[in-house]
């Protein structure tokens, strides 16, 4: 009975994220088949647990983002929901509670797919240009000089390298030092500065957070710095991105730089798109239909590389709405704060890092594929066996054991 809910979670998983954007699983059909399974599974849920009522809140919200869109974008509701999909991911939690694997299997399942994600980035790396995951397409991002594939699920890369130091610190199996270099490959390819310069600096703390020992972590840490040197000194390729993100540094390509292009993106959409009455508030929806002035706007923008997206979660709450933002946001820190335990740390640093990681330099938290796999995270919290909440539910008999 276990594994067959683990097979049929990892199918659902895969079916929701494209399996990472597998060129031949790509088109505007599975999009709508995807929200619709998404939205048999949240009529499923019970809304019992707080965890649930957030996660409707933030839906309603992005549905009145929808509404707004229609009033004033000239946008359909459905398919401005539809064309969501991405931002209401998270609804991924209700599957779960339905299923209701053990606490143990979702820790699993999580691990797994971190695995075959990064393999399967590797994999289109090496082989490039032979074009696989839709991201090898993005000929903003890659070009001769350099190649920083976008490729849904990414957080799986940061999931699978804290998991590692995680699993390792606590003295478990060698394999995880595996795990580690594996997550940080497609970490350092992708080449952000903010999220690699977070995910170190969230690394370090995750010692300390599970250790509870000064000496140990400074041991560990000391000796990290060790293997970071040598490894970006001497393996070529990561000294090369090394190289790649400096540059970018030292070309003023930072927030004190008034010329920003961030500071452009942010004053061209504050100012000459999203300037409706309420518009800022409720979210201007998301765009497709093609002969519409809000759609033109955005297309005209990307024409000339002003991304909103660029802005991160401020980016976001141009589209969706500041209180689906404030909803979304409450639920990311309920759960890094739920992180209490030991063996839950590498939860609380993936979603912490990429959190703040995507504030408004990044797409990262919502890029798509992401907020699927952030439902999973949660839900690995909320069935964790020694949580008040667990034992109510065993109470009940309405929930597995993780033993």
């Amino acid at each position: 009975m276990r594994n067959k809910k683990s097979l049929k979670l990892y199918i659902i998983i895969y079916f929701l994220i494209n399996f990472f954007g597998l060129i031949i699983l790509e088109g505007d059909k599975i999009v709508y088949l995807q929200t619709i399974f998404l939205f048999y599974f949240i009529c499923k849920a019970k809304f019992h647990s707080l965890y649930e009522k957030l996660i409707l809140g933030y839906l309603f919200f992005i549905l009145c983002s929808c509404i707004y869109a229609h009033m004033y974008n000239d946008q359909n509701v459905l398919k401005s929901y539809v064309y969501s999909y991405k931002y209401i991911g998270i609804a991924s939690f209700f599957i779960l509670l339905y299923i209701k694997p053990t606490h143990q299997q979702t820790i699993n399942i999580i691990k797994n797919i971190s695995i075959v994600f990064c393999c399967c980035y590797i994999i289109q790396w090496l082989i490039y240009p032979i074009t696989i995951f839709s991201g090898a397409a993005d000929e903003l991002n890659i070009t001769e000089n350099q190649f920083r594939m976008r490729m849904p699920g990414s957080i799986s890369a940061y999931c699978l390298l804290f998991y590692g130091i995680n699993q390792l610190i606590k003295g478990k199996k060698m394999i995880n030092i595996l795990y580690i270099i594996l997550g940080f490959i497609p970490i350092i390819i992708m080449g952000f500065r903010s999220l690699t310069t977070l995910t170190l600096i969230g690394a370090i703390l995750m010692v300390g957070f599970i250790t509870k020992k000064i000496w140990k972590t400074i041991f560990i840490i000391i000796m990290s710095g060790i293997i970071l040197y040598g490894v970006s000194s001497y393996v070529p390729f990561v000294n090369q991105k090394i190289e790649e993100m400096s540059e970018r540094q030292n070309s003023d390509q930072t927030f004190l730089n008034q010329d920003y292009v961030r500071w452009i993106e942010y004053e061209h959409f504050t100012e000459k798109v999203f300037t409706k009455h309420g518009e800022r508030f409720w979210g201007g929806g998301s765009p497709h239909n093609q002969h519409s002035k809000y759609y033109k706007q955005i297309n005209n923008a990307a024409n000339s590389y002003l991304y909103w997206a660029d802005l991160g979660i401020i980016g976001l709450s141009f589209i969706i709405g500041i209180p689906a933002i404030v909803l979304l946001s409450f639920l990311f820190f309920k759960t890094i704060l739920a992180c209490k335990f030991p063996d839950l740390q590498f939860i609380r640093f993936t979603l912490l890092t990429i959190f703040l990681g995507s504030v408004i330099t990044s797409a990262e938290l919502y890029r798509s594929g992401n907020l699927i796999l952030i439902g999973l995270y949660i839900y690995s919290i909320y069935s964790y066996p020694t949580t008040s909440l667990q034992k109510y539910e065993n109470r009940n008999n309405n929930f597995p054991s993780s033993k």
